[in-house]
């Protein structure tokens, strides 16, 4: 009788209760978004979303990339994605997110989510993000990364930005694209001292003297904005790259100053009408695009 009693425990050992015991369980429990629970697959491995998962594969995971434009439909939930619990690298571009509060507390690093419907970044507060990617999304609030000491990389383009006093102080930025927003003042962007590349086309801003206290900054993009005097940016030691184009600038002499600057580009600009061109391509820069 004991004999029997023990196969049927080994019996239940290795099937009856194996989902309990092991801790699987289907990746569509896990993922309740049908979209994300095809994108767990693909990266675990497993036959379909109704296949087992155990909490170690789950934490096995550490890259996750799942774009919506590549998938039949997008990814409107990230519920569960607190179960990946090794994940550091999150690209899902072109899905229809809007909720950030799964990734609240997660160890990601890298998180692209451009062309979603992201406008609530209180979930990423305190997370040491590295390279964050937001673009064409409706944000109109940085806030929540003002704490954010890691930034190298921030891509907010085509949002609704006007504030951009939360990046006061980010020490770490190399990237920052800030382009097709609403922004009038740059100050807090002033004397970043690892700032290399800068893209602030299609804003409304009007003085850039602050960008010019940049000591790094190599390329800006000021395209389309309300520039018209840039006497403050001579004063860039490193500036090689200037976009300039689609502003009521008419003296451009203050940047024959800049010794490093090698191509100025002025398209949708009226030549006719800007002085110091001549003196620009005496000094060897390379200009472009004038009308």
């Amino acid at each position: 009788m004991v004999r029997g009693l023990v196969v049927v425990v080994l019996l239940c050992l290795a099937g009856c209760g194996g989902t309990e015991l092991g801790g699987g369980r289907p990746v569509d429990e896990v993922f309740p978004d049908a979209a994300l629970a095809a994108c767990v697959v693909q990266a675990t491995g497993v036959p379909s979303a109704t296949s087992l998962v155990t909490p170690q594969t789950l934490a096995d995971v550490t890259t996750l990339t799942c774009d919506g434009g590549q998938s039949a439909d997008p990814i409107r939930s990230l519920a569960g994605i607190d179960q990946l619990t090794g994940l550091t690298n999150l690209d899902a571009p072109r899905n229809e997110i809007a909720d950030l509060a799964p990734l609240a507390g997660s160890g990601v690093s890298t998180l692209t989510l451009t062309d979603n419907a992201v406008t609530d970044l209180s979930p990423l507060e305190g997370l040491e993000l590295f390279d964050l990617g937001l673009s064409q999304n409706p944000i109109s609030d940085l806030g929540p990364l003002a704490g954010t000491t890691t930034l190298r990389a921030l891509g907010v383009a085509g949002a609704q930005l006007t504030d951009i006093s939360a990046l006061a102080g980010k020490d770490g930025l190399a990237e920052l694209d800030l382009s097709d927003n609403a922004i009038t003042d740059v100050s807090p962007l002033a004397g970043l001292p690892t700032l290399d590349t800068l893209r602030l086309s299609r804003n409304a801003v009007v003085d850039p003297a602050p960008l010019g206290t940049v000591p790094t900054l190599l390329v800006l993009d000021l395209f389309g904005n309300q520039v018209a005097d840039v006497t403050g940016l001579a004063a860039a030691p490193l500036l090689q790259e200037l976009q300039l184009g689609a502003n009521p600038v008419t003296d451009l002499t203050p940047l024959v100053g800049i010794g490093s600057l090698v191509n100025l580009g002025l398209d949708e600009t009226d030549g006719s009408r800007l002085t110091g061109i001549d003196e620009l391509r005496a000094a060897g820069v390379s200009v472009n695009g004038l009308a």
